[in-house]
């Protein structure tokens, strides 16, 4: 009887550890997909973890000779990049995965405190539309929050790190 318990135990432990490594290695594997699912959203060009924490993605950009660190949204289909100009102050860009008509605008009903309208732009191949921005100060504590006519973006700048874009400022300045 004592025999026949231990056989009982020792196949539900059995059982119980083939359960739960399937359920780790699944999770993994869901981890592995999403990440990778993040770092090629709407781009041909590597991307690399900056800050794997709070989804901060950095990649060398040739075409601009610096560095863009980007942020992806698969919920709301969007990715948020960021560039920082040489005298210290934040471009942003929000690229919405969306077909339009290729290498064309859509003036918005939504306009900057200038009164000049905000408008969204169509990629060349009508993949994407793309909105920019760019602030005057250096400050980059920014919450972004835009609704473009149904194109939503929102973004916290507080949390992001940009010591790597001030750094790359502060090394091109020298003689």
């Amino acid at each position: 009887m004592f025999k026949k318990l231990i056989k009982i135990v020792t196949v539900i432990a059995l059982l119980l550890i083939v359960i739960i490594g399937c359920w780790a290695g699944y999770m993994k594997f869901e981890e592995i997909q999403r990440d990778r699912a993040q770092l090629t959203f709407l781009s041909d060009v590597e991307w690399e973890w900056y800050d794997k924490y709070k989804r901060i993605q950095f990649s060398q950009i040739p075409i601009l000779q610096k560095t863009v660190l980007r942020k992806v949204n698969l919920h709301k289909q969007y990715a948020i990049y960021a560039t920082k100009n040489p005298d210290y102050t934040l471009n942003a860009r929000v690229v919405f995965a969306v077909k339009c008509k290729p290498n064309t605008s859509i003036v918005t009903s939504q306009t900057f405190r200038d009164g000049v309208p905000k408008e969204l732009k169509c990629s060349s191949d009508g993949e994407s539309l793309s909105y920019s921005v760019r602030w005057a100060s250096k400050n980059t504590d920014i919450v972004w929050s835009d609704n473009l006519d149904g194109f939503e973006v929102y973004e916290n700048f507080g949390n992001w790190d940009f010591s790597v874009l001030d750094q790359e400022i502060t090394l091109l300045k020298a003689k």
